[in-house]
């Protein structure tokens, strides 16, 4: 009998610990990804070029040596943040051509096939921070706070100047650069440098986070492209 009744108070004990014990703190994440720069350009990856902040980072967190991707630009984005392949994403390729228009998997923008990543966190409470190079989408429906980004600064199209001398890149007007502040056009700051510009509006994003709110945050530099 006392044997039943201290097991009794032990499930109890358990059960109840159980019940009132506060979730699992939600982890804050950063994603940063630079424009055609190798695996192994960096120091935590045998680079010879010194990156302590990155070192650091690398250190303190989860190093992956094994990703599968496209050596180009908006097809390796569409994969990183969606996690599908590129054709799934609507991204197959990097420019329109007379045989593929019209195809599925070919609409050059994240299609409605694929859920993003800042999709999910933004369901999950996270507040979503994207600053720096998009390329996923040109139009309204395709920009970054239409794909779960609760705020954005980007620069719209695959390469230009990292000064505020930009110039159009090719003659058609969907691949003129220019950079969306939140969804909309916006003119740039005099001064500009890419990668200053990008990681000072995300550092202020993440500043004005409310406390306790976890944050996704992804940091796409067009450097060192």
């Amino acid at each position: 009998m006392i044997q039943k009744t201290l097991l009794a108070i032990a499930l109890s004990s358990a059960i109840s610990s159980f019940a009132y014990s506060a979730p699992p703190e939600k982890p804050n994440v950063l994603i940063i990804i630079a424009d055609d720069m190798g695996y192994s350009d960096i120091s935590p990856f045998g680079g010879e070029i010194p990156t302590p902040n990155l070192q650091t980072m690398a250190e303190q967190g989860v190093r992956m040596s094994q990703y599968y991707t496209s050596p180009m630009s908006a097809p390796a984005r569409s994969m990183l943040l969606t996690g599908a392949t590129n054709q799934q994403a609507g991204i197959g390729g990097m420019w329109w051509y007379e045989n593929t228009v019209g195809e599925p998997g070919y609409e050059l923008r994240l299609t409605d096939r694929v859920v993003t990543l800042a999709e999910r966190f933004q369901d999950a409470g996270y507040n979503t921070l994207m600053s720096g190079k998009w390329h996923l989408g040109y139009s309204h429906g395709s920009r970054p706070t239409d794909r779960g980004f609760n705020q954005a600064f980007a620069f719209m199209g695959g390469g230009t100047s990292h000064f505020d001398d930009a110039v159009p890149l090719g003659t058609v007007e969907s691949f003129h650069t220019y950079y969306t502040l939140n969804g909309e056009k916006t003119p740039l700051p005099a001064n500009f440098y890419s990668s200053e510009a990008y990681a000072k509006k995300l550092e202020e994003w993440i500043k004005e986070t409310p406390s306790g709110q976890p944050i996704f945050a992804y940091l796409a530099f067009t450097a060192p492209s």
